[in-house]
């Protein structure tokens, strides 16, 4: 926590989660943490222990369609938790809880509903990361995981949109949304069943969503609509999007908070390498590689892997490592044509 908040009451601070764009947080009491913030200008926000969201008058909960209740907090609680679990690498342990806590799961409440679509959602987010660090090594191993990510992608979303929770969770329903149309476009890419046009329609839909919410994870959905006309072959406008995405991530705040920024670095530098510019792709690879040790740690599973591009692509072009530098260092040169890139891109986009 930081300062005291310059539009909020004496005792406001901002609240370290940053949720609401105005930035104006006034303390008040969470009903079983006791401990959050109430923005004054829109009236939302989340507990900062559990993360639950809800919105508060005077240190009392409601909710739009049901009050909280201690299961709430601790499907939430459960939910950082396996979180913490796929980012550290620990996937199977992860997703053998998901398994657990869904078969365990028989409450047919609301709140029994919403936990369902995410566990069924973090599920997804197991088997992907999977299929991306854990030593998959042919093509058909590679894509059955991804298409149980998928699978799993799909029902979170069939859960949100049949059980009318989509408006209790937006964010997580965006969420949903947006990891099944990425995984449309990487099992098309790969030669598998994907419907774009579907894909394409799930992500705009996620757009709006965290548009609505002035949410500061739009690159998101940028991205993976730049992740769906690579697949589509045109290469311009994937590079167009992908920059798109790096540039909301800037003007969020979120650029050294969000792996997806790191990963959307690194899709421009596929598209550059796919148009035949190896060496201009090496920045968008180097930042990208920057990025996600400064997010995940430099023991990250997919920090070690964005490393070991990094280093055959400085082998590929030539390039001596210098002792006292980390290879993901970059040049006054390099970070110009970074920026470069980025302020073109903002005047045709």
């Amino acid at each position: 926590m930081s300062s005291i908040c310059e539009t909020a009451s004496t005792d406001g601070e901002h609240c370290f989660e940053k949720s609401c764009p105005c930035r104006s947080q006034k303390y008040v009491l969470c009903p079983y943490h006791k401990k959050t913030f109430l923005c004054n200008r829109h009236r939302y926000t989340g507990c900062s222990q559990c993360h639950l969201p809800g919105r508060y008058e005077g240190g009392a909960a409601f909710h739009s369609q049901s009050s909280w209740d201690a299961q709430d907090a601790t499907s939430q609680c459960l939910l950082v938790r396996l979180k913490q679990m796929i980012s550290a690498g620990d996937h199977d342990t992860a997703a053998d809880q998901i398994e657990r806590q869904l078969s365990e799961l028989k409450n047919t409440s609301a709140s029994a509903r919403l936990l369902k679509a995410q566990l069924f959602l973090e599920k997804g987010h197991a088997w992907h990361s999977i299929a991306g660090v854990d030593g998959i090594q042919t093509h058909e191993e590679k894509t059955q995981y991804l298409e149980k990510a998928h699978d799993a992608f799909r029902t979170s979303v069939e859960q949100f949109q049949n059980y009318g929770l989509s408006k209790r969770n937006p964010q997580s329903y965006a969420d949903a949304l947006l990891s099944e149309a990425n995984l449309q476009a990487r099992l098309a890419k790969h030669g598998e069943q994907g419907d774009l046009t579907k894909a394409k329609k799930k992500a705009k839909s996620a757009e709006r969503i965290l548009k609505r919410l002035e949410c500061s994870t739009e690159g998101t959905a940028i991205r993976v609509l730049g992740v769906i006309w690579l697949t589509l072959g045109d290469l311009p406008k994937a590079k167009q999007l992908f920059l798109a995405a790096i540039r909301a991530f800037r003007n969020s705040g979120k650029e050294l908070e969000s792996i997806w920024c790191a990963v959307a670095h690194w899709n421009v530098h596929i598209v550059l390498k796919d148009l035949g510019k190896t060496s201009d792709s090496l920045p968008w690879l180097k930042r990208a590689t920057m990025l996600r040790e400064h997010i995940e740690g430099p023991d990250a599973p997919y920090v070690k892997k964005y490393h070991e591009w990094l280093d055959g692509l400085l082998k590929e072009l030539g390039c001596e490592k210098s002792k006292n530098q980390k290879p993901e260092t970059m040049t006054h040169a390099e970070w110009k044509a970074l920026d470069l890139a980025l302020n073109a891109g903002s005047a045709c986009f």
